[in-house]
């Protein structure tokens, strides 16, 4: 999972030709650690063309504040430099987010 920082978000998710799913986190948040496992999973196993890509919130306060995240976990989809998907809480399991990165693709 490739960690983006306030240094370099803007400009992989500019250049970036692939889906992108960005997992909003905190070291601290019992069920950041869950879904961060199951993207994990996914990601591992190639279930996906898609990049899974984390934002500690924690580190990272101007993409909070660009993408206004005020609920953790939070999963953004983006496509070609743009938001498709957003959600806050955490995705219950693998084939949800399955089913979303196929509908974006």
């Amino acid at each position: 999972m490739k960690t983006l920082t306030n240094e370099t978000f803007n400009e992989f998710i500019k250049n970036e030709k692939n889906l992108v799913l960005v997992d909003f986190w905190a070291p601290w948040c019992g069920p950041c650690t869950i879904q961060k496992e199951i993207l994990e999973s996914l990601e591992k196993d190639n279930k996906t063309n898609a990049i899974i890509a984390s934002v500690n919130v924690d580190l990272e306060r101007e993409i909070v504040d660009q993408f206004k995240i005020y609920s953790i976990p939070g999963i953004y989809i983006f496509k070609q430099n743009e938001v498709v998907f957003k959600s806050e809480g955490r995705i219950k399991n693998e084939s949800v987010i399955l089913d979303l990165l196929r509908e974006y693709q």
